[in-house]
């Protein structure tokens, strides 16, 4: 009886005693079972008893007594409710009688003690019947009657009497045939002994008997343990003297009489628990881990539970399924620790920066290029100071580089260079602060992907860095290392990712230059502008937001316009569709407007709205999910805001907060590994 299931990113835990089920992770299609769609990283009830859990990819099983409940992800049918519909809380099947449970990727399959019946993708066989791709309600497999019954990506094996079943995909020799042909049917094979379990991973099978293991299918990696590596596609042993068995998708974990859990096969996530990342073909023990009472493994994590009650996990955590630990990513707007009296933030590719009252600059995130200015390549997941650095009155994060403008009105940047985007006449890229050549009395500095742009105190713009878009506004199409001339009389700058904005002139009309595939432009085109061109219909703007593909105004009125790509609502009309020309965003008064890749924001009366690409909680909403309209996000007293590609921060009081996506440490909470030595989930 299952105690511990893990599928690509989720896990689960039950408590036989008090048939209590508990899930973390991913959560996108409802497969925590608690009625949401949230992601989390400690673990959530499922409610009711249960008896038996099985994880698929996305989705999630139970038994309770002698019926199946079953949610989460549905496309497939793997449900079995006779529709494609995901459900996020657990609802009751029509079967009865059902002993055991099974889950693949995408199907799922309960024994009887006369029958097995399943349900899915069949795309490969793997639910035994020759009846379509997708079989959304459970069918009855014509002759199965097996004892128990796993699931792998795409195949189904059952052991009966004394040999086994099996039917699928059959690419590495999982269905245990002697060879890769697909299997469309359950044909017996059989042993010379009785095998009294079968467990399944993604194309690897093993079944236990006379106390070891029979394994065939993938082993390219070595995750059978033994040192070699191929495809075996007829039984071998394995796994000698192991009580229990897990595979995933290129390891395998088990755990023996003493309580000891040993694993072998790919490691790049720390899925084997040694503490490190390389791989091996032979069994090893996890680290730190003893006494366990059951082990799992899902498609690149493993847990297991200990005999005390608690849960441990390790490997990939990119969803939060090894648990106890943050998630890469929050829809909370959680404070980076470490700033004093933070006067302005800066969200960049995916990294960020600060400048504090006594003017020192902070960054964090990725560094790979030196955008931190920290004198190395190194990430942090907490604030660095930037260094050597005059003090500065602003910063400005762009896509791997980084730039501040100093209270001397010169400018400094760091970070990748190979386009001249520094403004150092170089293309060497820098780990510490260089100054920009030939420009003072600035105003204002904007890093943009690759390219950098300043306002000056004579109103007018310069920029540097790739120009290939015309995002510099030269007038050609070149990119330059040093500042060039792009505009006059300009009031208010924008820099989007590969395009650049302005208000200019006593009627404060908006201009733009660079790419336009999206319409970003606002001129009725489509075509890149290496010259200020005038979006039309706009005036009195006293706001502007240029983001990755699309732009935003905010006129005197308080009415924000948008327009350019719109895959993800990011111009807050309501739908999907882009528009090369300005749409103004219904039934709201703003203050302001901020834009980031493909998410924006803005403020009325006190209170942030977001809007667009939310899938990593950009928009501060803990569904995950695009938000083609403005949605609030209510937080108190906050004066600055800035969007990255996948993150914002604001400026509240006297602390920076972030949300959104967190995989090189933009959020400033620390870096989001991978968990090579178990953790303690619960």
């Amino acid at each position: 009886m299952a105690r511990l299931a893990a599928g690509a990113a989720h896990s689960c835990h039950l408590d036989v005693r008090a048939r209590r089920l508990r899930c973390w992770g991913d959560n996108d299609f409802g497969q925590l079972g608690d009625g949401s769609n949230a992601p989390s990283v400690v673990p959530v009830t499922v409610p009711g008893a249960f008896d038996e859990v099985v994880a698929g990819s996305q989705h999630t099983c139970a038994r309770r007594g002698a019926r199946v409940l079953c949610w989460g992800r549905n496309v497939e049918g793997q449900l079995g409710f006779g529709d494609t519909g995901s459900r996020s809380d657990p609802s009751l099947l029509g079967l009865s009688g059902v002993e055991g449970l099974t889950a693949g990727s995408h199907h799922t399959c309960a024994r009887t003690a006369s029958a097995v019946f399943c349900w899915g993708h069949n795309h490969r066989g793997q639910l035994g019947v020759a009846l379509g791709e997708v079989i959304t309600g459970p069918v009855e497999v014509p002759g199965l009657r097996v004892t128990d019954l796993a699931a792998g990506e795409a195949h189904t094996c059952g052991v009966q009497g004394m040999g086994y079943r099996c039917a699928g995909d059959n690419s590495a020799g999982q269905l245990g045939a002697g060879d890769t042909l697909p299997g469309f049917a359950f044909a017996l094979r059989a042993l010379a002994f009785t095998p009294s379990r079968v467990v399944a991973g993604e194309a690897t099978t093993c079944a236990a008997a006379r106390a070891s293991w029979w394994c065939w299918g993938r082993n390219d990696t070595g995750l059978l343990g033994d040192g070699s590596a191929g495809v075996e596609p007829r039984p071998v042993e394995r796994f000698p003297g192991a009580l229990d068995v897990a595979l995933g998708r290129h390891h395998a974990c088990a755990r023996n009489a003493d309580g000891e859990v040993l694993c072998a096969g790919t490691n790049t996530f720390g899925q084997l628990g040694s503490g490190g990342t390389e791989g091996r073909r032979t069994l090893a023990p996890v680290r730190s881990l003893e006494a366990t009472s059951a082990v799992t493994a899902g498609a690149e994590h493993a847990c297991a539970a200990r005999t005390d009650g608690s849960v441990w996990c390790w490997g990939r955590n990119n969803q939060g399924q090894t648990g106890g630990r943050r998630a890469p990513w929050s829809a909370r707007f959680e404070p980076v620790p470490g700033l004093s009296a933070p006067q302005g933030v800066s969200a960049g590719g995916s990294h960020g920066c600060a400048v504090e009252g006594a003017g020192r600059v902070h960054c964090w995130g990725r560094n790979d290029n030196g955008q931190l200015g920290d004198g190395t390549t190194a990430s942090r997941g907490e604030p660095r100071v930037v260094a050597p650095l005059a003090p500065s009155l602003q910063v400005s994060a762009g896509g791997l580089h980084s730039c501040a403008l100093g209270t001397d009105r010169r400018v400094r940047c760091w970070g990748l260079n190979l386009q001249g985007q520094l403004g150092d006449g170089t293309s060497a890229s820098r780990t510490t602060p260089v100054e920009v050549s030939s420009l003072t009395n600035v105003e204002e500095v904007q890093a943009g992907a690759l390219h950098t742009c300043a306002r000056l105190s004579d109103r007018t713009v310069r920029c540097w860095g790739f120009g290939m878009q015309g995002q510099l506004g030269s007038g050609t199409f070149a990119g330059s290392a040093s500042p060039v001339l792009a505009t006059t009389e300009v009031q208010l700058l924008s820099v989007g990712a590969h395009h650049t904005c302005v208000v200019r002139g006593a009627s404060q009309r908006v201009a733009c230059w660079g790419a336009n595939a999206s319409g970003q432009l606002g001129n009725l085109s489509t075509m890149n502008q290496a010259s200020p061109v005038e979006v039309p219909g706009l005036e009195r703007v006293v706001q502007l937001a240029a983001g990755g593909s699309h732009t935003c105004a905010l006129n005197a009125s308080g009415v924000v316009f948008c327009w350019g790509a719109n895959h993800h609502g990011q111009l807050g009309v309501g739908t999907l569709l882009p528009t090369g020309t300005p749409r103004a965003i219904p039934d709201r008064v703003f203050t302001g407007v901020y834009a980031g890749g493909d998410h924006t924001c803005g403020v009325t009366m006190g209170d942030l709205w977001c809007w667009g690409s939310n899938n990593r909680g950009e928009g501060g909403d803990s569904s995950l999910l695009d938000l083609p309209n403005p949605q609030g996000v209510f937080l108190d007293g906050f004066t600055r805001v800035s969007l990255g590609p996948r993150h914002t921060c604001i400026l509240a009081g006297s602390a920076v907060r972030c949300a959104g996506q967190d995989d090189w440490g933009q959020l400033g909470r620390g870096l989001f590994p991978s968990e090579p030595l178990p953790v303690q989930v619960f």
